[in-house]
């Protein structure tokens, strides 16, 4: 069994494509690992195979239960499913709320995960510290969108997180 910090900084290494196929033959071998299902369902949902991703998210979740996040992600997904033309902040920020805020990423495993794939935020991002919150998850259709929010809307008097034109 691979440890947890070796395992996401060889994923880190890899290519998009790469690390696609380094989860494809991981979970292969091992269908349980929390790690690779967790980005599997970052990488289906990025891909636009939401029922893919929640599928990844539910299993992640119930493997590794410090990956607190994956149960926000399973209803976003579901979400996303329901509301297609919704944007993928939209739909985080609204599932987020609807699920009275649930706490993600305190604990020393998913923290481990959020490291392995940390980007710097741009500016307007990390001035907001909830919206900063969210981009620690490794998705990087919600990244791209809070890029282009930030550039759009810079600068933030009320953070992105208050903004409502999306």
């Amino acid at each position: 069994m691979i440890r947890l910090r070796p395992l996401l900084q060889r994923y880190r290494s890899l290519s998009r494509e790469e690390l696609a196929q380094a989860i494809e033959v991981r979970l292969f071998e091992q269908p349980r690992c929390a790690a690779s299902r967790y980005l599997a369902g970052c990488l289906a949902f990025d891909d636009g195979r939401r029922a893919i991703a929640v599928r990844h998210w539910m299993i992640a979740q119930h493997a590794e239960p410090q990956f607190q996040s994956a149960a926000l992600l399973v209803f976003t997904g579901l979400n996303a499913i329901a509301r297609p033309a919704d944007s993928v902040w939209s739909l985080l920020r609204s599932t987020y709320a609807e699920f009275r805020e649930p706490t993600f990423g305190e604990r020393p495993k998913e923290q481990l995960l959020f490291a392995a794939f940390e980007e710097p935020p741009p500016p307007a991002v990390s001035s907001d510290p909830q919206t900063a919150h969210f981009w620690r998850l490794p998705l990087h259709s919600l990244r791209a969108e809070l890029r282009q929010l930030a550039v759009a809307a810079a600068p933030l008097p009320a953070g992105l997180l208050g903004a409502t034109a999306l």
